[in-house]
């Protein structure tokens, strides 16, 4: 698998990717802003590779979370103690009687 990102100005960048989830998230970008994301070459016409064009703003690194033990014990009490609140009557946005 081969992926690479580039840009040359400040607004537009370019993805060419073998990769099928880039080909992917770029056809649905494209849907959803098809003034902003242009295909410019389909895998199938182009040996295989995706070569598409999109704002350069959209780029972003982000590293991956690293949680403290503490932290991470925080998060899983959280998760358990969100279903007994959901199940709590005195939570409900909606009165019972509105039912």
């Amino acid at each position: 698998m081969d992926t690479s990102f580039e840009y040359i100005d400040r607004k537009t960048a370019y993805i060419s990717s073998t990769e099928y989830s880039w080909y992917k998230k770029m056809l649905k970008l494209k849907e959803e802003h098809p003034d902003e994301v242009e295909i410019i070459k389909t895998p199938e016409e182009n040996a295989g590779y995706l070569y598409a064009s999109f704002p350069v703003g959209w780029i972003k690194i982000k590293p991956k979370r690293i949680l403290s033990e503490e932290e991470k014990q925080k998060v899983i009490d959280r998760f358990r103690k969100k279903p007994n609140e959901m199940n709590n009557p005195e939570n409900d946005l909606i009165p019972e009687e509105d039912y």
